[in-house]
């Protein structure tokens, strides 16, 4: 949970550009930051534990909660220039292998729980937030080939679209012609059918359609 709430509000302050071709990522987020600073923040066996339901009866520990998935996810995306996004693969790479979780913590992180408790207070305590800033990059892509539509498929596309917007005796000409060209396309006597319960000949409907 800490991971899926952190990433969306990392994600959230995305801004492009309309005059370059640099983006950035991971802008502060300011009642984030304020809730940081306010109140004392989880140890990360809590964050990162499975049971939350005792911190979202509180107000406080809900803002706790989510302030600090996302301060987390932000040192790990871009703290230390980035060192500890192969620590943030390795974590979830070990979820499933054997061991508490302090134990899948420090093969990842190649620390303790504690001393990444000390850098993550360390890292909001302070007065400014890294943001990456990324080019784009233009992609050229061949348009799409066109293929002719055939034209039963044209005239009851056509005539559906009036049908459903009640121009019955308009749609009725389309039908006629897609009819003429096949009168066993499926498609074309569904519409005709629909054409007819508008008008409330349903009799008429139900032989259209062979039942």
């Amino acid at each position: 949970l800490w991971l899926h709430e952190g990433l969306a509000e990392f994600y959230s302050t995305f801004r492009g550009s309309s005059y370059g071709d640099r983006s950035q990522i991971g802008r502060p987020v300011g009642h984030r930051v304020r809730v940081l600073h306010d109140l004392t923040l989880l140890p990360l066996r809590k964050l990162l534990g499975p049971n939350h339901q005792d911190l979202f009866r509180d107000p406080w520990g809900t803002a706790v909660f989510y302030s600090q998935s996302w301060a987390f996810v932000h040192y790990l995306m871009l703290g230390d220039n980035g060192a500890h996004r192969a620590q943030l693969k390795a974590y979830l790479a070990g979820q499933s292998s054997s061991g508490t979780l302090d134990e899948r913590f420090a093969r990842a992180f190649g620390a303790p729980l504690e001393q990444v408790d000390r850098e993550l207070a360390a890292y909001v305590q302070r007065f400014s937030w890294p943001v990456a800033e990324v080019k784009s990059t233009r992609v050229e892509t061949a348009p799409p080939a066109l293929e002719r539509l055939p034209e039963i498929d044209a005239l009851g596309h056509q005539a559906h679209l009036l049908v459903s917007h009640g121009a019955l005796d308009e749609a009725d000409l389309l039908l006629d012609r897609a009819q003429a060209i096949d009168g066993a396309h499926v498609a074309t006597r569904l519409t005709r059918a629909r054409s007819l319960i508008a008008r409330d000949r349903h009799a008429e409907a139900l032989e259209v359609l062979g039942v």
